[in-house]
């Protein structure tokens, strides 16, 4: 019984790897997709953003695009989203000129998500499978390759809880300070 353990032990560490190429590989084919094909926003929200951002890229401004009822907020004159949507889109086409490095943006993200888990003050193995919980999570498989923006709350939730673990640790030599909560 104790062999099948160590071969269980031994083998896991491979098939954890193993799991994460396979998903990177599907990630990197579907970001090659989008980037040889022409991708288009599908949902109402996806267009408002992108929409956004652009009129953020061509005319500086911050005010709503599509409207709810006509009506711009008070403050601002913003839409129904807010500012940092048009913010964030409008800089990234700023830069890039081009709606699809949003979607590259997102998978910048995602990189950096899983890049902070390396920070974890524990075993490799228990890395690896956060990694794959994050890899596996359905947030990063279906908005990583949309204009929406949840990738921004995946990356500042998967920072919060590295922070979080590390200060429940009380390991100060791997504290990120750069995070205000």
């Amino acid at each position: 019984m104790n062999r099948n353990i160590f071969k269980v032990q031994t083998l896991l560490p491979f098939l954890l790897a193993g799991s994460i190429l396979l998903l990177v590989v599907w990630y990197a084919t579907n970001l090659y997709t989008i980037f040889s094909h022409d991708f288009v926003p599908w949902t109402g929200d996806e267009v408002s953003y992108v929409m956004e951002g652009k009129s953020f890229k061509e005319n500086g401004t911050l005010h709503g695009v599509m409207l709810l009822k006509e009506k711009v907020a008070v403050l601002g004159s913003f839409g129904t989203h807010g500012f940092m949507y048009a913010l964030t889109d409008g800089a990234i086409l700023s830069f890039f000129h081009s709606e699809k490095s949003i979607i590259a943006f997102h998978f910048f993200l995602l990189a950096a998500s899983v890049g902070f888990l390396f920070f974890l003050p524990v075993s490799w193995m228990h890395r690896l499978i956060a990694v794959l919980w994050v890899l596996l999570f359905y947030y990063p498989a279906y908005y990583t390759f949309t204009f929406m923006q949840e990738s921004l709350n995946m990356f500042f939730a998967v920072l919060a809880g590295v922070n979080l673990f590390i200060l429940y640790r009380g390991n100060k030599k791997f504290r990120i300070h750069f995070l205000v909560l």
